[in-house]
């Protein structure tokens, strides 16, 4: 028998942070059969039967495939606030390794069975819109259980004519860059209309050069940036590993001119802690200058709520902080006050060639560029 298309809905639903340190094995698992129950459930809320839908797992989240039979509109009201009503329960209920935020889109498209029906462009189409960082960053600038995106084909077709409760008013257009993607596709955060907003639009172009010379990525370039996984893996798993003991307080990236320092933390290391705001107050770097205690009390005046710049660098005056000290007395110096002071962290990343004073005990001499 030939080959033959067949018309279905794609859904698809990814855990944020799902492999994050801090979730055993264990936990995966619940927190696996848990979205798999909650999306069941949000899908028959939707009206469709168990022979109408088809779940593919994606190690981190699920694919559904659905019938025609069953209304596109169907799959936006009433399953998105019956999905986002199911997460907040299971939320009240568990600690914090165990809580729930979903990335969610809805595609719709011809695909071909092996034996199930979830394979060709249309299911790639879907993985890749789920897997943008614009998605990642709408659900990083919000609290709310979810964010949901559609394609524009979907939001054509079905979100734009209002159908039962959907408010188009609530989708904001948005460009989606991932692996092989770049498309507008609308999304919607339940709750919390301005998330969006919050969240950035792309700065990346579609004529921009992915090669940006001699001159290093950054944070605006991480689309595009890749093969440096491994690294940012490493770097993460140093600042916040799986036993709290393990962390790192100081952690420098060290090797020649040109070999992508630079670009390893502005486009990979720092849009990654910026995806777990709940974890990371990302600081300004810092450019020590003449004035390191002043210039150091700015980069925390930017992210502290109304400080006052002078009184931080008054009361960082009061604590020593040494730049530059001989290259063969400063190892030496930090780990004889390591073993002597407490530590107090700080986290604050610099240009090639700068240095930035790091907070720590009394007498202790940390220099890093």
């Amino acid at each position: 028998m030939p080959i033959q298309p067949e018309h279905r809905s794609i859904l698809g639903v990814d855990v944020e942070g799902f492999g994050r340190l801090e979730r055993t094995d264990p936990i995966r698992l619940r927190l696996h059969r848990t979205l798999r129950d909650l999306l069941a459930d949000a899908i028959r809320h939707a009206g469709a039967g168990p022979r109408q839908y088809d779940l593919a797992d994606t190690g981190d989240g699920f694919l559904a495939t659905i019938s025609p039979a069953v209304a596109k509109s169907r799959l936006i009201d009433p399953l998105v606030a019956q999905l986002a009503a199911g997460i907040e329960r299971h939320n009240q209920t568990v600690g914090h390794a165990e809580q729930v935020r979903l990335r969610v889109v809805l595609h719709a498209g011809e695909v071909l069975r092996d034996p199930h029906p979830n394979v060709g462009h249309t299911a790639v189409f879907a993985s890749r819109l789920l897997d943008a960082r614009q998605l990642r960053a709408c659900l990083a600038a919000t609290s709310a259980p979810l964010v949901f995106a559609v394609s524009d084909w979907i939001y054509q077709e079905v979100v734009q004519h209002g159908y039962g409760r959907i408010d188009p008013a609530t989708y904001q257009r948005v460009r989606m860059v991932a692996k092989g993607l770049d498309v507008v596709a609308w999304v919607h955060v339940p709750g919390d209309p301005d998330a969006v907003g919050r969240a950035g639009p792309s700065d990346v172009q579609p004529e921009r050069s992915p090669y940006p010379g001699l001159e290093p990525f950054t944070e605006h370039d991480a689309e595009v940036v890749f093969g440096r996984e491994p690294d940012v893996a490493a770097l993460l798993d140093r600042l916040h590993p799986t036993l709290a003991r393990d962390a790192h307080r100081f952690v420098a990236v060290i090797g020649p001119s040109g070999a992508g320092k630079s670009s390893l933390v502005q486009a990979g290391l720092l849009p990654s802690l910026a995806r777990e705001r709940q974890r990371w107050v990302l600081v300004p770097p810092v450019i020590p200058e003449d004035q390191p205690a002043r210039n150091l009390a700015r980069s925390l005046a930017s992210v502290l709520p109304r400080p006052e710049v002078a009184a931080l660098a008054a009361e960082r005056q009061g604590r020593p902080l040494a730049l530059d000290p001989p290259a063969e007395r400063q190892h030496e110096q930090a780990d004889q006050d390591r073993a002597e002071e407490p530590h107090e962290q700080l986290y604050a990343p610099t240009g090639q060639g700068q240095s930035a004073p790091t907070l720590q005990g009394p007498g202790c001499r940390v220099d890093w560029s």
